[in-house]
């Protein structure tokens, strides 16, 4: 009898560690956070804007990289830049959590998502012709929890950084035709 009890104890242990151990590894991968972006980057090296042109429209410190070393107050082409973000939250509802699911958010179960997406927008101009528009959306997103999860100013960093790059990499390939632009 005292085998048996022992043995079960036993087993109880190790379910009760492994558990642990599962809601562990479950935070750990369910606290990092993703990031997509339309269209998909990937990751060419930026080539520089072969081409000079004046802000017309956006903040000189969210513009990309590339872009501000292009920026030249003489040159006839006029530059466009804009961004917007949104957030969204999801969440379990709070009496609802109280309820039902305390002992499992206590051990890793997400209390909800957090998402954050921005749009970017550059365009270049000649006189009033738009020579070139170029628009990039990212996403990113992650589950919280009591013990994990990325808080929403660094999703927006996230979103920001990648919606730049990507619309660096589609300035690089447009590299000729605005090699062939002439002042």
């Amino acid at each position: 009898m005292k085998t048996e009890l022992r043995f079960k104890k036993m087993i109880m242990k190790q379910r009760l560690k492994n558990s642990m151990i599962f809601s562990l590894i479950l935070s750990f991968l369910l606290g990092c956070a993703s990031v997509r972006t339309e269209p998909p980057l990937s990751y060419i090296p930026f080539k520089t804007i072969p081409m000079k042109g004046r802000l017309i429209k956006g903040n000189y410190d969210q513009l990309p990289r590339g872009i501000t070393e292009s920026i030249d107050e003489s040159s006839p082409y006029l530059f466009k830049y804009s961004e917007i973000k949104s957030f969204d939250e999801s969440y379990v509802p709070d009496m609802l959590s109280l309820l039902v699911f305390t002992p499992f958010q206590l051990l890793g179960m997400p209390l909800g998502k957090k998402k954050c997406m921005v749009s970017a927008t550059f365009e270049i101009i000649d006189k009033e012709k738009i020579l070139r528009y170029y628009n990039a959306k990212s996403f990113a997103s992650n589950y919280y929890g009591y013990y994990y999860g990325t808080q929403l100013n660094k999703l927006e960093e996230m979103a920001f950084h990648e919606v730049r790059l990507c619309i660096e990499e589609m300035i690089s390939n447009d590299h000729e035709f605005l090699k062939n632009l002439k002042y």
